[in-house]
């Protein structure tokens, strides 16, 4: 039986926790939302769904019912459910990025856990972050986030990508990228780990996108303090969207790694 992804009781093996919120659905009008996963074998797989109903069985009821309920209800729904409904300007103050952020960490988790992308080997957070995070709320070090908003309300997406570093890397790594939107709402969560750290540099990856995406997104974690004006310059259309989850396929690291 699978372990929940928070405590070390059995997930449950009908129903779940929501990938979506079911208290999206009471903000969104559109009856229109893709969902993508991928068999062991790697097989992907599409729905095209009218209702923010995809449960994924990868916690347990105490954690589905408990912590996870109060994170929802203190920090998901204040902080998201107008930007869900209208790209109107708003300034996010650094609390509300936080709760942002505690939501989204919460959904890669969970994402992970799941094997959205495949990878169904082990968990790509450590046991100690996830076990960490139910008890404190705190996101483990060498994760960090973008926000950014798409062209119209009627769309989502939950897309979770692993990207491990070339073999030729003398500091190997790997990446696990969550895309998770619905409505105007789009953020990104970017993790990274190093492979052996016991050689490896004692800092995380600290990763800058390309100059193109400053237009469409922002990073808002870990927190610099300041507030962040949404949406940004440009907003993202679903084919947009899609190359958005994938921008991170090519990376530019440092010569002297190899």
């Amino acid at each position: 039986m699978k372990e929940c992804a928070f405590c070390p009781s059995p997930a449950v093996t009908h129903g779940g926790e929501h990938a979506w919120g079911d208290w999206m659905n009471k903000f969104v009008r559109s009856r229109r939302f893709v969902f993508m996963s991928f068999t062991e074998k790697g097989e992907r797989r599409i729905w095209i769904k009218r209702k923010l109903d995809t449960k994924l069985p990868v916690v347990c009821q105490q954690c589905n019912n408990g912590w996870m309920s109060d994170l929802e209800n203190r920090d998901a729904k204040p902080a998201i459910k107008d930007l869900i409904v209208s790209d109107k300007l708003v300034k996010l103050s650094p609390e509300r990025l936080q709760s942002i952020a505690r939501f989204a960490f919460k959904t890669a988790v969970v994402a992970d856990h799941y094997s959205l992308s495949g990878r169904t080997s082990s968990s790509f957070f450590s046991t100690a972050a996830r076990y960490a995070f139910r008890e404190s709320l705190q996101i483990p070090a060498g994760v960090q986030m973008w926000i950014s908003a798409h062209t119209e309300r009627g769309y989502g997406t939950l897309k979770g990508v692993y990207y491990p570093s070339s073999p030729e890397v003398r500091f190997a790594f790997e990446l696990y990228v969550l895309t998770f939107g619905v409505g105007y709402f789009l953020v990104q969560v970017v993790a990274s780990k190093w492979l052996d750290p016991a050689n490896a540099p004692s800092r995380f990856l600290f990763l800058t996108s390309a100059k193109h995406w400053d237009k469409f997104s922002a990073p808002f974690w870990p927190s610099d303090g300041q507030a962040i004006q949404w949406p940004l310059d440009k907003q993202f259309n679903p084919v947009w969207a899609n190359r958005f989850s994938y921008r991170w396929r090519h990376l530019n690291v440092p010569s002297h790694w190899f």
